[in-house]
């Protein structure tokens, strides 16, 4: 087979066209890339390709790694320890949405790994990066269960042990975090509803919950960063 032939049956996709695809933010097919959960090729400075057939193959081990997972057990009375947000359900084979479900395994990682990095840490250096951390796995949440609640046959898998405990001290009331209650009433009033939301059925309204809540931790954020009394004070960036 020629290099023509090969590139007509297996193309080369931009990171900027799987994201289109796929629906996510460009960022996170980056993060795919330089966690070797994707093979890209340069093909420049700044410019990164991969392969159809390798994008396949991330999306396919994704769905044998979930295919593989054993039962979970009846955690009704605890929080998750992971830090998981939850799971959607398939009521069709087809393939967007199996894809979708791969995605939402991934999306759910990186949010317990966010979560997991701001447990029992107080607010010291990387406080604000962790908050900006916390903040783009909700968003990167969100976009994936937006992507999934287009989709027939998708639902949530209602969550009775996600609670606000689930969250990081550093972040929740009462919890070891700067500055007075009206800065973080927002991110307060935003996980409140998310808590709320997870208990349902409706993809789109869990979405929207955690895109609140990573608007808000944002929005905490660019003000701890502009507050110069505060960072001076703290000595935390």
């Amino acid at each position: 087979m020629t290099e023509e032939e090969r590139d007509a049956a297996d193309p080369w996709l931009t990171l900027a066209e799987i994201a289109e695809e796929l629906r996510v933010n460009p960022a996170t097919v980056r993060q795919w890339v330089s966690k070797g959960q994707l093979q890209a090729s340069r093909a420049g400075v700044r410019k990164w390709i991969v392969r159809r057939s390798e994008l396949e193959r991330m999306l396919a081990a994704t769905n044998m790694a979930a295919d593989a997972e054993p039962a979970a057990p009846d955690t009704s009375q605890r929080v998750d320890p992971e830090g998981r947000a939850g799971e959607v359900r398939v009521d069709t084979p087809a393939t967007d949405a199996q894809s979708a479900v791969a995605l939402l395994q991934i999306a759910n990682e990186r949010f317990a790994n966010a979560i997991e990095a701001s447990a029992f840490v107080p607010p010291a250096l990387g406080y604000v990066d962790r908050l900006r951390r916390l903040a783009d796995s909700c968003e990167h949440m969100a976009a994936t269960l937006l992507n999934a609640s287009t989709l027939a046959g998708v639902r949530w898998s209602p969550r009775t042990n996600f609670g606000l405990e689930v969250f990081p001290y550093e972040v929740r009331a009462g919890g070891n975090r700067p500055r007075g209650d009206e800065l973080w009433k927002d991110v307060d009033a935003a996980l409140d509803r998310l808590v709320i939301a997870v208990t349902g059925t409706e993809v789109s309204a869990v979405a929207h919950t955690f895109r609140q809540a990573g608007e808000a931790l944002l929005e905490v954020a660019d003000e701890l960063e502009r507050d110069e009394t505060w960072r001076s004070r703290s000595d935390v960036g």
